[in-house]
């Protein structure tokens, strides 16, 4: 028998099948997925193990392991066995030196025996700490990498829930002799290694130059049968009154918890949360009665979120859970992970741990509202948004910081210088309405004059790039447009950079939702698909390559994409080129090893004139293929109404100006052979929306708000 250390994270009676293909081992752990560490022998931190073999049924429960891996010693070997097909992004060979050592071997399988599990290999050249290599397995070996808490280390008090270590690499549990001294004197023990610690307890006593700490509220207690014996119906208000929600849940993982992956097109119906005694929580599809999977403390892992994707829905009740605390920790990993979720009856209580915006958002969650495609992919968006910004982990550090008195976190909202290349003058003050609209406030603005001057362009619009702290580079016409883009960037002072087109209309959150996506995708590239399209010519609203979203590979289009400054230096910059410069782009960072994502497309709509563009691509093109289509100038719904009532009001009034034509509302007004043809072309897709009688609709309402009036139909 070799000199094996072999380490189980399973729960008790999960996924037994893997037991089967586990080496013989020496040495055994059990850790049944808790969320708490064990206790340890401090003599296993010297150990020198030949391999190290880990089973688990998520890469969530590796990811709590990972805070107590500092306990296990030393290795050269490591194999991990995780039940189901793990995304290739959360799990993933590591590059060629791990820890200052070579990787002399390293693969990763997908077996379907006994049942179906991934599994990965690693040998290096000599033992190096197995935190470490679980480490570069995950990712956080990758360039794309981003530690969530940038130099600052975490410690965790051993009482205390593991997602308190924010995901990141480098948090780590802290033993009970580091924590608390037997000399009740003046000599209290050593001085943590750590610069922040949490705990659920007040910890006394501490050394003088002791990190800051951070005390989080317990909510194990908070069941519906206290809740019922200690606060009347009517003082739920005052019972929850005195703790920040924040401070009590712990944060999303986000890099593991994410909208990758959702699916506009789902094939099954609705399931339901269901607790069963011993057994706990488990999801069941409504239908069949097949039980998905299990929940841990109402938790979802990335292999559940998995399981759920190709439900419409998932149904939610109060007695699924023990207590609203729980109740609303599956709510906020739905709302992260892209999971509909009906809560039925969402109680005060429960509602009371949410961010305002997520409650917002599931209070419009209802099933005939995830009936139809549009809407349920709209409160996916937004509900994601809420999650992220109330509960997502970097968000929580922020809060968590200020409450000790330690600030931000360095760049936690970062600059995005914002390029925005010109031909056209008379677009400008488009293009600085789009920008004003942004919910993200931390931007550069960058314009680039091709082949015009300040001078051309009106007083108005130079105003507000001067109130704007704008930045404008001028060039000739003749010059090379890759050239223009390479100089914007070298004016830019933000740590990431996104290019947005002169002529678009951009939803408010589309910086913000792209910001996201960069984070959580870990992708060098991120953008959205050109989807929404607005054709001038036949005066109508298309929307096609549904499904190239919340997913990687592809060209997102060249208006919504963002990077890192860093990243675009890395492979080359833009390149010299006039025309297809995103496709150039995508293309560089593929070849460099590279990933690409495309996100939330409802915060992009295209505007296809019949003339002036470097894609061009006729009106017929976009009529190709499965479409939606709608009449008139319509917004996605990731534009708000109001934004959505600006931007076509402002077509309206200056639409013959943009073109330079004076008949330019006759050629777009759609002539009837125009309207036969788009019948006859949409007559057999069923997902084809048109208005029913256009007279009788408001015409500054948008396809969205129609839908859910019932003033539109699908044909």
């Amino acid at each position: 028998m070799t000199n094996t250390l072999r380490i189980d994270c399973r729960k008790a009676g999960r996924d037994p099948e893997l037991t089967s293909v586990l080496p013989e081992s020496a040495f055994s752990i059990h850790t049944h997925g808790a969320s708490m560490p064990l206790v340890v022998d401090v003599n296993w931190t010297r150990t020198v193990m030949n391999e190290v073999v880990i089973v688990a049924s998520s890469v969530a429960d590796l990811k709590k392991l990972q805070l107590t891996a500092d306990s296990f010693g030393i290795t050269k070997s490591l194999r991990l066995l995780i039940a189901g097909r793990v995304p290739g992004n959360l799990l993933s060979t590591p590059p060629g030196i791990v820890n200052g050592r070579y990787v002399l071997e390293s693969r990763r399988q997908f077996r379907r025996s006994p049942i179906e599990h991934t599994e990965l290999y690693v040998k290096l050249a000599r033992q190096v700490p197995l935190k470490r290599i679980i480490a570069a397995c995950l990712g956080d070996g990758l360039p794309a990498h981003r530690r969530v808490t940038p130099s600052l280390r975490i410690g965790l008090a051993p009482n205390v829930d593991s997602g308190w270590g924010f995901g990141d690499s480098m948090a780590k549990y802290l033993s009970a002799s580091t924590l608390y001294s037997n000399d009740a004197g003046n000599n209290p023990g050593p001085k943590p290694e750590v610069d922040l610690l949490i705990t659920a307890e007040v910890v006394e006593p501490l050394p003088l130059d002791h990190p800051p700490v951070i005390r989080i509220r317990e909510t194990a207690g908070d069941t519906w049968t206290r809740i019922a014996t200690t606060a009347p119906v009517d003082e739920f208000s005052r019972f929850a009154a005195d703790f920040d929600a924040r401070l009590t849940i712990p944060p999303v993982d986000t890099e593991v918890i994410n909208p990758v992956g959702f699916d506009p097109f789902p094939s099954s119906g609705s399931c339901s949360i269901r607790r069963s005694g011993h057994q706990g929580q488990k999801l069941v599809a409504d239908t069949s009665s097949i039980v998905l999977g299990h929940l841990d403390d109402a938790r979802l892992s990335e292999r559940l979120v998995g399981a759920l994707r190709t439900f419409s829905f998932v149904n939610d009740y109060a007695d699924s859970h023990t207590g609203p605390a729980q109740r609303a920790s599956f709510l906020i990993d739905a709302a992260a992970a892209g999971v509909p979720v009906v809560p039925h009856d969402l109680d005060p209580l429960t509602a009371r741990y949410l961010s305002n915006s997520l409650h917002e958002a599931y209070t419009d969650a209802t099933e005939s509202l995830f009936g139809d495609r549009l809407a349920r992919e709209a409160f996916v968006a937004s509900a994601h948004r809420a999650a992220y910004q109330g509960h997502g982990n970097r968000n929580v550090l922020n809060l968590f910081l200020n409450a000790a008195g330690r600030g931000m976190i360095p760049h936690a909202r970062p600059t995005i210088s914002v390029l925005i290349p010109s031909k056209r003058p008379e677009f400008i003050s488009n293009a600085i309405e789009q920008l004003r609209r942004q919910s993200w406030k931390s931007i550069q603005p960058i314009f680039g004059f091709h082949g015009f001057t300040v001078s051309d362009i009106s007083v108005q619009d130079r105003s507000d790039l001067s109130s704007m702290s704008a930045l404008v580079h001028e060039t000739p016409a003749d010059s090379v447009f890759g050239d223009l883009m390479n100089s914007m960037t070298e004016m830019a002072d933000g740590s990431l950079i996104a290019k947005m087109d002169d002529d678009d209309w951009y939803g408010e959150h589309h910086l913000e939702d792209l910001l996201h996506a960069h984070e959580y995708s870990r992708a060098i590239l991120v953008g959205s698909g050109v989807q929404f399209i607005y054709l001038t010519k036949a005066d109508i609203t298309v929307r096609r390559g549904m499904t190239q979203a919340y997913k990687y590979g592809g060209h997102p289009g060249g208006p919504t994409i963002l990077l890192a400054r860093d990243d675009l230096r890395s492979v080359g910059n833009w390149a010299r080129v006039n025309r297809a410069i995103d496709t150039a782009l995508a293309d560089a960072v593929a070849a460099a090893g590279g990933s690409v994502y495309q996100g939330n497309p409802l915060n992009f709509l295209f505007n296809k004139r019949a003339s002036g563009h470097t894609w061009n691509a006729t009106h017929e093109y976009f009529l190709r293929g499965k479409i939606d289509q709608w009449t008139g100038l319509q917004p996605p719904p990731g534009f708000t109404g109001a934004a959505a009532r600006q931007i076509r009001s402002r077509w309206a009034t200056r639409g013959s100006s943009l073109v330079g034509s004076d008949d330019f509302y006759e050629s777009c007004m759609p002539r009837e052979k125009d309207l036969m043809h788009l019948a006859s072309s949409a007559a057999n897709l069923p997902n084809t929306i048109r208005l029913q009688d256009r007279s009788g609709v408001d015409p500054w309402m948008s396809s969205f708000d129609a839908l859910r009036a019932g003033k539109m139909r699908r044909s």
